[in-house]
């Protein structure tokens, strides 16, 4: 905003405050008195940012399948798929429309009827909603082709039995187009968006073996060994930016031995060395983000609290005004940019996954312990803006000393004293020009626990002749979920529950589990409940900000019931979900929902119908 604006003039005290301003802000036209104010504004005239989505999805396969010799098939099919996707993102501001009116001499009254007064709370006119408003339309299309053949069948017949095979080859071609619209262009609501052009495509040669090694041996009622292999090699290319992606080969294979000593036991082990190519978005997509964060400057934080003088001269030197660092507080639900390009020269990540337990049917019962230990490296990375933060201001090892030239802090931008954006230094792999962090191969992600299931089913023969009542449990304890990111920095965030902006499906339970308790009336008649279970977790920020006190989730049950019955060739269900109407639990800092939609049921109780008719 100009200090020429109507709307700032109009206050002699709002004057003579930005008349005592001294010194130079680079980014803004003039130098102390003269110089332009930095504004900060929640349109709320404009309404809800919402979306409509329209799917289009056309597809057809065509195969063939049959045996070409005494126990050996082949099989082989091409498809063809595309998915167009346009959507239309409403609640938007265009920036340069608002700059337009505070510019203007007259606070803008002159382009909409009263013009934009953004001191306090004041009318802003339809009209004026009207001018600033822009609506995003994207277009997202993508298109797929896949063929694949692969013969299979007995190659030698073994003491222990057949020797089976497979051996196969995949042709995968996909394209990608986005086209932006106007959230290309100066919006505020929606991120922002690049328009992107690119194509991946892949060759693979796979084949499996099935080893029998033993049958019917004493201690042995079977003893197997499974064999597979996959030999990918990809390429991808950014038409829209001119960029050809070098080609990566990549192997991924295993094995899995299965031991049965005897008819009601067995064993199994294996051991899966795995890769995932990137996708269009990491690849081609760029753009801006806004996570929550947390500020250890404000003044009401641990870190301010027990590090006295050092922590105010680190705040002070990364952006805290002297003349606040004794009474500055955060702006509560505050959020930082950062912006991540895509990079078509990522190569696929590598996961490594050994898995152990057995199965057992006895005595009416089923079930199967399994252990579970899995490490994805070469991770597709992109940075934590809350590590970044707590490791500038030593919340880990990186920065004990509490230095502001540290890089982690060399990140960070504040606007009127708040952390506002992330622009990352090139020691920390930002670009030269913008800060901007272009995706790599970089850290890992570690995880290892526990599955557990069993099963029983009860004859109730006094109700029914057909009649039963079965359990089932699955139960999941999580040792550890250990993320190596930006710098070498550890952090395990099992028993965790995630915030806004740290992404979907990143709260970690240590136990969750679902119990199922069905009871059959005969074969057309049945009742059946679910329970599921989410433990207690604390706040992920917990793990990132240690000694900052923060809230977390209660543990959360839900209770689910379903009748269903049949007649002839129609099957009727009738169900009701979180019958008991658990709200959602909420905890802090968690901007947005104040919880995580992706691990608990922000729907509440629900009643659905569905019939399906077989003929």
């Amino acid at each position: 905003m100009p200090v020429t604006n109507p709307f700032l003039q109009a206050s002699p005290d709002l004057v003579a405050l930005v008349n005592s301003r001294t010194g130079d802000d680079p980014l803004l036209t003039g130098s102390g008195a003269a110089e332009g104010v930095r504004i900060g504004y929640r349109f709320l005239g404009t309404g809800l940012r919402e979306q409509q989505l329209e799917n289009e999805v056309i597809q057809g396969l065509a195969g063939l399948r049959g045996e070409i010799a005494p126990n050996w098939r082949y099989e082989a099919y091409y498809s063809w798929g595309k998915t167009v996707i346009d959507q239309r993102a409403t609640g938007n501001v265009n920036v340069q429309r608002v700059q337009q009116l505070l510019e203007a001499p007259d606070g803008g009254v002159s382009l909409c009827a009263g013009g934009f007064n953004p001191f306090g709370i004041q009318p802003f006119s339809q009209d004026c909603v009207d001018f600033v408003d822009e609506v995003g339309v994207t277009k997202t299309t993508f298109t797929q082709k896949i063929a694949q053949a692969y013969i299979s069948g007995q190659l030698a017949e073994l003491p222990a039995g057949p020797l089976s095979v497979v051996f196969g080859a995949e042709k995968r071609d996909f394209r990608y187009e986005f086209d932006p619209g106007a959230l290309f262009g100066p919006i505020a609501g929606f991120n922002t968006s690049t328009p992107d052009l690119g194509t991946n495509s892949f060759l693979d040669f796979f084949g499996e073996a099935s080893i029998p090694i033993l049958k019917d041996a004493p201690l042995a009622e079977s003893l197997e060994l499974t064999l597979t292999a996959r030999h990918s090699k990809s390429d991808f290319n950014d038409i829209q930016n001119g960029v050809d992606g070098s080609p990566s080969n990549d192997w991924s294979y295993g094995g899995t031995l299965t031991w049965s000593p005897v008819r009601e036991l067995r064993f199994r082990a294996s051991y899966q060395h795995s890769v995932r190519a990137p996708n269009f978005g990491e690849l081609f997509s760029g753009g801006g983000s806004f996570p929550q964060i947390f500020d250890p400057c404000s003044n009401n934080s641990n870190f301010r609290t027990t590090r006295g003088a050092a922590a105010a001269a680190i705040c002070q030197a990364t952006g805290v005004s002297a003349g606040t660092i004794n009474t500055f507080v955060a702006t509560p639900g505050a959020q930082a940019f950062i912006t991540v390009t895509g990079n078509p020269n990522l190569k696929p990540e590598k996961s490594d996954a050994f898995t152990a337990g057995f199965v057992f049917n006895a005595l009416g019962f089923t079930g199967s312990i399994d252990y579970y230990n899995i490490k994805v490296s070469d991770t597709i990375f992109s940075p934590d803006v809350n590590e970044i933060i707590a490791s500038c201001y030593g919340y880990n090892d990186i920065n004990p000393s509490l230095s502001a030239t540290n890089p982690y802090c060399g990140g960070l931008f504040r606007s009127n004293n708040n952390i506002a954006a992330i622009f990352l230094p090139p020691s920390l792999g930002g670009d030269p020009a913008t800060g901007y962090f272009q995706a790599v191969n970089q850290g890992s992600v570690k995880t290892s626990g526990i599955d557990f299931q069993l099963g029983y089913n009860l004859p109730t023969e006094f109700v029914g002749p057909e009649s039963s009542i079965s359990f089932n449990l699955l139960l999941n304890y999580l040792f550890d979920f250990k993320v190596t990111g930006l710098g070498g920095l550890q952090t395990d965030y099992a028993g965790t529950a995630s915030y806004f902006g740290a992404g979907l499906g990143t709260s970690f339970p240590e136990w969750k589990g679902t119990m199922n308790v069905g009871f059959n009336l005969n074969k057309a008649f049945s009742l059946q409940s679910r329970v599921r279970y989410i433990d207690a977790m604390e706040n992920r920020a917990a793990r990132q900000y240690i000694g900052e006190t923060f809230t977390g989730p209660g543990s959360v049950w839900y209770f689910d019931f379903a009748l269903q019955g049949q007649v002839e060739n129609m099957t009727l269900r009738l169900g009701l979900n979180n019958a008991f109407d658990r709200k959602p639990p909420t905890y802090a800092p968690n901007v947005q929902s104040g919880t995580d939609p992706s691990t608990y049921d922000v729907i509440g109780r629900r009643f659905y119908v569905s019939a399906r008719l077989k003929f």
